[in-house]
Formats: structure tokens, C-alpha cells, sequence
């Protein structure tokens, strides 16, 4: 019980830090506190951590500790680091303490220069409620795993010790479990810890390391025993050969631990879910780019889904996302995959963030997420939900949406120039004393008249009106680009918002486009310039993907350059071979 109240609040813990990333708001308290391990045996000693990134140079005051606990000795360390012209600060207080007694015990609010620490609770249990399989000896290993009893693929923690109150030489070594044929996966939890422990009246130094093992196969599974190799530095004697390099008098020594068994069940016929998930928690949430999220038409919106589970890892976790919703658009980035690493064992996390362009007004649906889990502290199936939402889409500027097929000429009266006939009856009129021949002749003549009339009219008029046609459809198809270029800023997708750089560029400058994001760059004011170069070189770099596109698209929506209204002039005769 213990143990699952502490993945609780670690798992609470956990989902906070998530919100506090997702929101992109700070919420670290300037003086930070946490312990290496809880709970710990009465007898045991824990190292205490405070941890601050401001400049403070003080000491805490550790009185308030004095009442439960031993302070057995501290020690300071600042970190400095340089990364891209900004320098940052850590400095960290480590505080081996020994507890007084067992219990529910209170480390209270520590101080450093006006700072204070979040207060922390730590289980200390009775001496020996811990230890399974006493052992004897001044060098010994123990082993336990918990749980024994276990569905496949669900976490064990699987810990060994070292007690040792002999000193050791250098080259010691010790084994990892493994589980003949590759029925299981291991992976090592964080680094080890080292503290004090008292067996039997006796002092320990302790080696403590954990690892999280995954059965693939139902049945029962060996972890067969660890194998501890180093040298015993003796306190005299020992012989010419015992000698090691630097001069100690040593003793080989070999020891085994005790094998390990699981029992592991197939998966239960209750669950339904497309994919197996045994965690001892897990839950699945969501944050919009805008709070709250409001949708219109050709304008994105980024949804971010984030499932966390206490037990997995974050490969064991299904897509969240899918499939096509009508009326939207959607471009996913690349899911982020993250596993945090403890002593109690793995919170695996994948989060997805997806880009939604709404096509058309109205009313859309977005369907629910549903994750069935199995639950493995209560052995029960739940699920994980985010319920639909239907959201209403607002009509967007003039030119977020295609315009409809234009409409062909409206029948009506003809509007055009006269036909020969109609000119013809008031020749007629204006002719009747004339020869038939002579109003053949005249006829004619005023016949080529108008044709060249109305030659002359529809060559002038095509002038006049090719170069607003063609700024039109330049301006529309600029609009266009802009468009896809803003969606794939707002996808972090480096490459795409390359191409329609490059794309628009062309239509911008058809006679002479840049052919590079550099040459685009010394075209553009300097801020927007900045931005394109940052592209270039996340281009180059050994991680585009982490590309945060937002910032080009901020600056290219404020200085990009306007598009020419007036006639473009006559192209020179002579070209430069090659333009940047």
C-alpha cells in the first residue's frame, strides 16, 4: 500500500510537470528538494538534495532537521553552463541523513538566502521489514523483486544490494540479470545509491541498483543469480602475489546471489483494447495552442494529446491521433517519445501534436480518444477517455477559402458592335437612288471599317486589362503559398516550409528568384532574415525535426516583402548567368 500511494504522488507529480511543459509556463519553485530513495529502513541512511538555478550563495539551515533525523555530513556542488551565448547556474546541497526513528516522517521547509524548499514526507519501516533473506558476512549480495506475481508484459522491479564493511580494490565487477531465451526485457533505473545500513548490530555500506524487467511469455521465468567479482583489500599479509599495483595486500572474492522466480499469467480474456496496456496508472490528456480553442476557416490550431503510464515505457504506448475528420485538414508532427526513470520504475509518456485547419464553416466533430488499460493494483480493466467535442467553425478572411467556379456569360441581349445586317437596312435607307453595284461596293467598305474598328478596340482593350489579370491572379496565387507556408511553420516541418519559401519567392520575383534561403534572406528586413537563416541551419543540423517553425512564421507575416502592383518592366536583354 505503501509502495501505490507513492506511485500516485509520484505519477501526480509527473502529470504536473507534463501541464507545466505543455502550457510552456514555468512553475518550478526557485529552491527545488527531493530524496534518492522512499521509502527507507530505520537504520538506513538517504541522501537529501536541494537544487537551485538562482544565485544563492548560502548554506541552508539544517536545524529543523535535528528533531527525526542525523545529519551525517553535506557537501556543495555549482554546475555552469554555455549554450548559445547564454550562460545558465545550478547549485545543488547533497545531505546524508539518518533517520531517527520509523514512521511517516516530516522533512520540513529547509532555507537558503530568504529561499524555501517544498516540505517532503519519507516512509521509514522497521528495521527488517525490508530485508528478505538475511544474510551474514562482511561481503554479501541480496536480490528482491516486486511484484513476483505478474501479468506478461507488466513491470518488475527487480533490486540488488551490495553490503560490504570491507574495503574493496579496483576492478570489481558485477553481473545484470538476464532471463534465459530472451523471454523478458531489462533496463536499468537511474544511477546507484550508496547509503549506511545496520544488520545485526553490524554496519553496511550499501551498493543499491534497480532495474525494471518486462516478461514477453506467460509461465514461469528464472532470473538466475547475480555474480559479484572484485578483490578484498585485508588488513595485513596475505603473500607476494596478493600484492595489486598500488601496494594493497588483497584477497579475490566471489559471490553469488539467490535466483529469482516469476510467475507469469497470459493476458486476462476481460480486456478488450487493441493493444495490451498493464500499468499500475495511466492517464490521457489534451491542451490546445489557444485556451479556449477557437477554429475559423484556413486558420491552424495545434492539439496536443499525451498519454502517461505508470509502469510502461513510452515504446509500449499506442497512437492517440488518426484517421480523417471531414471539414479538417490535419498535418501530425512527429510523436514525442519519454521515459522517466526511478527507483519505483518507468513513467513512459508519448505525446502527439497536431496541426488542424478547419476547410469549410459549420459545426465539425472531433471523435473521442478511448485507451482501455488494464489496471494491475486493483486488477481490473478501466479506460482512459477524452470525450468528442464538436466545435464551431467561423468563416475566414476573404481568400481563406476557393472561390466558386466562375460563372459563364449571362444570357441577355446581345451587347455587342452591330451586325452587317443591321448596318446594312440604313445604307439601304440612305441608298435608294444609287446603283445596286455602288451599295455592294459602299457596303463593303464600311464593312471593313468596323471589323478593323473593333480589331483595334479589343487589342487595345487586351492590353489595358493583362496586367490587372495577371496581378490578380499573382496576388491569389501568393495567398495560396502563404497559406501552406503557414501550416507547415506551425507542423515544425523544416523542409516543407522551405519549399513554399522558395515557391513563393518565385512568384514574387519571376524574373530573377532567389534560388536559396540565403538569397532569399538579403531580399528581406532583417528580422525576417534572421529567421530564414535559423531554418537554414536547423537544415543542416544533425536535429531538424526540433525546428520550431512559429517564429519564421511571426516574422514573415510582419516583414515579408509586398508584391509589385506596377508593370513589371521589360526584361534586359543580357541576364547574369547566375543570381542568388
Amino acid at each position: 500500500m505503501v509502495r501505490a500511494g507513492e506511485n500516485m504522488m509520484r505519477l501526480s507529480a509527473l502529470m504536473l510537470l507534463l501541464w507545466g511543459c505543455l502550457a510552456a509556463t514555468p512553475a518550478l519553485a526557485a529552491l527545488q528538494a527531493h530524496v534518492d530513495r522512499n521509502p527507507v529502513a530505520a537504520g538506513e541512511s538517504f541522501t537529501l538534495t536541494l537544487q537551485s538555478s538562482d544565485d544563492l550563495s548560502g548554506s541552508p539551515d539544517l536545524s529543523a532537521l535535528q528533531q527525526d533525523f542525523d545529519v551525517l555530513g553535506q557537501s556543495r556542488s555549482t554546475n555552469y553552463q554555455f549554450i548559445n551565448g547564454s550562460s545558465s547556474r545550478t547549485t545543488q546541497w547533497q545531505i546524508s541523513l539518518m533517520p531517527k526513528h520509523s514512521g511517516q516522517l516530516q522533512i520540513p521547509a529547509l532555507s537558503v538566502d530568504g529561499e524555501q524548499s517544498p516540505p517532503l514526507t519519507i516512509t521509514v519501516t522497521a528495521a527488517g521489514q525490508t530485508q528478505a533473506a538475511p544474510q551474514s558476512g562482511d561481503l554479501f549480495l541480496e536480490v528482491s523483486a516486486t511484484p513476483r506475481d505478474v501479468y506478461v508484459q507488466q513491470q518488475v522491479v527487480y533490486t540488488v544490494r551490495l553490503f560490504r564493511n570491507v574495503d574493496l580494490g579496483n576492478g570489481a565487477t558485477l553481473t545484470e540479470p538476464e532471463v534465459p531465451g530472451g523471454n523478458a526485457i531489462v533496463e536499468k533505473l537511474g544511477k546507484d545509491r550508496h547509503y549506511q545500513t545496520d544488520r545485526n548490530g553490524v554496519g553496511y555500506d550499501v551498493i543499491e541498483r534497480d532495474y525494471a524487467i518486462y516478461p514477453q511469455k506467460s509461465g514461469s521465468i528464472t532470473i538466475p543469480p547475480l555474480v559479484f567479482d572484485g578483490a578484498v583489500v585485508q588488513a595485513g599479509g596475505g603473500g607476494f602475489f596478493s600484492l595489486d599495483p598500488f601496494g594493497q595486500t588483497t584477497q579475490r572474492r566471489r559471490i553469488r546471489s539467490d535466483a529469482v522466480t516469476l510467475t507469469v499469467k497470459p493476458m486476462p480474456a476481460a480486456f478488450h483494447g487493441k493493444q495490451w496496456l498493464p500499468a499500475r496508472n495511466l492517464q490521457l490528456v489534451e491542451q490546445w495552442s489557444q485556451t479556449p480553442p477557437t477554429f475559423t476557416v484556413g486558420q491552424p490550431i495545434t492539439r496536443t494529446v499525451a498519454l502517461m503510464a505508470d509502469g510502461l515505457t513510452a515504446a509500449q504506448l499506442p497512437p492517440l491521433t488518426g484517421g480523417n475528420i471531414d471539414g479538417l485538414k490535419q498535418y501530425p508532427d512527429q510523436p514525442l517519445l519519454k521515459d522517466t526513470k526511478d527507483s519505483s520504475g518507468i513513467t513512459g509518456m508519448r505525446s502527439e501534436k497536431i496541426a488542424l485547419i478547419p476547410i469549410r464553416p459549420g459545426t465539425i466533430t472531433l471523435p473521442a480518444i478511448a485507451v482501455p488499460w488494464w489496471n494491475t493494483s486493483s486488477d481490473t480493466l478501466e479506460t482512459a477517455r477524452l470525450p468528442a467535442r464538436t466545435v464551431t467553425v467561423a468563416p475566414g478572411p476573404a481568400g481563406s477559402t476557393p472561390p466558386p467556379p466562375a460563372a459563364g456569360p449571362a444570357a441577355g441581349p446581345a451587347t455587342a458592335a452591330p451586325t452587317t445586317a443591321t448596318v446594312a437596312a440604313p445604307l439601304r435607307t440612305a441608298a435608294t437612288a444609287a446603283s445596286a453595284g455602288l451599295w455592294r461596293w459602299l457596303a463593303l467598305l464600311l464593312g471593313l471599317g468596323w471589323l478593323g474598328t473593333a480589331l483595334a478596340w479589343w487589342w487595345r482593350s487586351r492590353r489595358g486589362a493583362v496586367h490587372p489579370r495577371t496581378a490578380t491572379a499573382a496576388h491569389d496565387s501568393l495567398r495560396q503559398l502563404e497559406q501552406r507556408l503557414k501550416a507547415s511553420c506551425f507542423t515544425n516541418d523544416a523542409v516543407q516550409s522551405k519549399s513554399q519559401l522558395l515557391a513563393w519567392a518565385r512568384q514574387r520575383w519571376p524574373e530573377q528568384p532567389p534560388v536559396s534561403l540565403t538569397a532569399l534572406a538579403q531580399r528581406c528586413a532583417p528580422p525576417l532574415a534572421g529567421a530564414l537563416s535559423a531554418l537554414d541551419r536547423a537544415l543542416y543540423s544533425d536535429a531538424p525535426q526540433a525546428w520550431q517553425g512559429e517564429a519564421l512564421w511571426q516574422q514573415f507575416s510582419r516583414h515579408r516583402p509586398a508584391a509589385e502592383t506596377a508593370h513589371p518592366e521589360p526584361p534586359d536583354d543580357l541576364r547574369p548567368l547566375y543570381r542568388r
